[in-house]
This record gives structure tokens, C-alpha cells and sequence, in this order.
């Protein structure tokens, strides 16, 4: 079974200060449009090459009208070892060598938007398609437009936070703090006050939401006083979805969708056209994901 994760991207004068950040729209980058740098780069037999952090492939690109669908294939380098079948070692792998898992990769970029989104398809333990969007990225910095590419991950919403389970949750106080900081703690990095559920169960909801709607909820039930640097973690879980959730950021976890079994080419992008709908800032246009003839 896989999932769909989902990044949006904007481009603006680099160093720009936030107050005063204006965003390009995609077709006109400092006079280029994006989707022609993405096509020359996302290239079938296309290697991206990340010291490091392993080797990205392009092994299949399908041009679209305002976008791009490519198969993908991202793997580590480094480590000598064999492809095992049935009958024992098919392939021998050397340092040189990386064991790639393709993926699907669909960039969607209208040209009057401000917003680039790429739908990576994640297998358990593999989404290829974010090694790939970081090599692009990394070929974008060094093309010289001068020009930041900010890509964050489309987050779940509240929807998240009222289903997932509550495991555990935690005040993280940095370098002791308080009453505690005397000369022994004063070099420990962070100190936390935890309680974990029992083994193979959850909280009580109740007291999740108690803890997300009252913020001195965590330090009555630790008989601790609130200080300026605490964090309130919580360890929450969904379906196959974990997410440490630190109250005071709101940091929500990145959206996961599941998808059907076996996809063709037509419904993956179909399921992404699903989500794109609710997430772009122009007119919608379902001809963006039609196939340049």
C-alpha cells in the first residue's frame, strides 16, 4: 500500500526579508518560466548525483501542460552487497552502486500561480521523490537566478489532532532551568518530565484534549511551575501515522493519503487532482495534468 505526501513550493528575491517578500508566479521567474528549468533537468536517464546522500535516477518522464509526471528511482551509495533472488546472489553491488526504488513523482506548476506543488508517492520506508525534488532544488541554487526556492510539506489539519491517540506527553525544560539550576545541572541540554501510557495502550482522550486546550494542564499533573524556554510535547498516533506534536509550535504532521492498490499512470495523477483542487491559489484548470501530444 502507498501514500501521497504533498509539497508546496514559492520563489522570491533572495535575501528578501519576510515584511517585504514579493513572490514570482511560476511563469515568470525573473523572465523564465519554472516549468522550462524542471523539464530540462527532469530528464529520463537523468542522474542527480548527492554526495552522501545517494543517487536519484530518472528513469520515465511524461510532459504535461503545466507539469511534469516522472518515475523515480532514489538509493544510497557507499555500501558493497548483492541482489538476492530465490536461487541465491543475482547482482553484486559495490560502493559505486546504489539499490534503487522507483516511485512516482508528479510536479504541477500553473503558470499565474505563486505556488509549485510536487505529490510524491511513499512506499513504507521510500517517498524517491523527495530525493529528487532536493537534487532540483540543489541544480535551481546553483543555476544562478538568484531566486530561493521555500518548499514545505501541505499539512493534515485539526482532523489529526482530534483522532490520533495520545501515548505519551512530556515537558522539555532546557539546561535544568529554575529551581533546579544549580552548578551540577547547569550544562544538561534539555530535562523532561514524562509520562508514558501503559504497554500496548493510550490515554484517555479527555486528557489529550486537556492538554491541548489548557496550558497548564501538563504542570498540574507534574506539580511543576510553567517557565519561559518549557515545551509541552505530545507523542501521538493515527493509523500508521506517529507524530511528536510540541503544543506551543503547533506543529502539525505532513499530510499522508492513502492510495489505492496498483495504480495506473491516469488515476495517480487523477488522486493527486483530487487534493491539488482544494490547494491552489488561481482559477483551476484540469488541463494543467493533460499530456502534451
Amino acid at each position: 500500500m502507498s501514500t501521497l505526501l504533498i509539497e508546496r513550493s514559492e520563489f522570491y528575491p533572495a535575501r528578501q526579508q519576510e515584511a517585504h517578500r514579493e513572490y514570482f508566479e511560476l511563469g515568470d521567474v525573473q523572465g523564465s518560466d519554472f516549468l522550462d528549468f524542471a523539464r530540462k533537468e527532469l530528464a529520463a536517464g537523468h542522474v542527480f548525483t548527492r554526495p552522501h546522500k545517494g543517487l536519484v535516477r530518472i528513469r520515465e518522464v511524461t510532459q504535461l501542460e503545466r507539469g511534469i509526471l516522472a518515475v523515480v528511482g532514489f538509493g544510497n551509495s557507499g555500501q558493497a552487497g548483492g541482489v538476492i533472488g530465490a536461487n541465491g546472489t543475482e547482482f553484486e553491488i559495490t560502493p559505486e552502486h546504489a539499490a534503487v526504488m522507483d516511485a512516482r513523482l508528479l510536479l504541477v506548476a500553473p503558470a499565474d500561480s505563486r505556488y509549485l506543488f510536487t505529490f510524491h508517492e511513499r512506499y513504507p520506508g521510500s517517498a524517491p521523490g523527495i530525493a529528487c525534488v532536493a537534487g532540483l532544488k540543489a541544480a535551481w541554487n546553483g543555476s544562478g537566478y538568484g531566486v530561493t526556492w521555500k518548499n514545505r510539506w501541505v499539512q493534515d489539519g485539526d482532523q489529526f489532532l482530534a483522532e490520533a491517540d495520545l501515548k505519551e506527553f512530556e515537558i522539555r525544560r532546557r539546561r535544568g532551568g529554575g529551581p533546579t539550576s544549580r552548578s551540577r545541572v547547569q550544562h544538561l541540554g534539555v530535562m523532561s518530565y514524562a509520562a508514558t501510557a501503559e504497554r500496548s495502550k493510550f490515554f484517555e482522550r479527555s486528557l489529550k484534549d486537556k492538554l491541548l486546550s489548557d496550558p497548564q494542564a501538563a504542570y498540574d499533573l507534574f506539580e511543576l511551575e510553567p517557565l519561559d524556554e518549557d515545551e509541552t510535547v505530545l507523542h501521538l498516533k493515527r493509523g500508521d501515522v506517529t507524530k511528536t506534536y510540541v503544543v506551543e509550535r503547533g506543529n502539525l504532521p505532513k499530510v499522508h493519503i492513502s492510495l489505492g492498490e496498483n495504480l495506473s499512470d491516469e488515476d495517480f495523477v487523477g488522486a493527486c487532482l483530487q487534493h491539488l483542487a482544494g490547494l491552489v491559489d488561481v482559477p483551476w484548470d484540469r488541463n494543467w495534468c493533460s499530456k502534451i501530444a
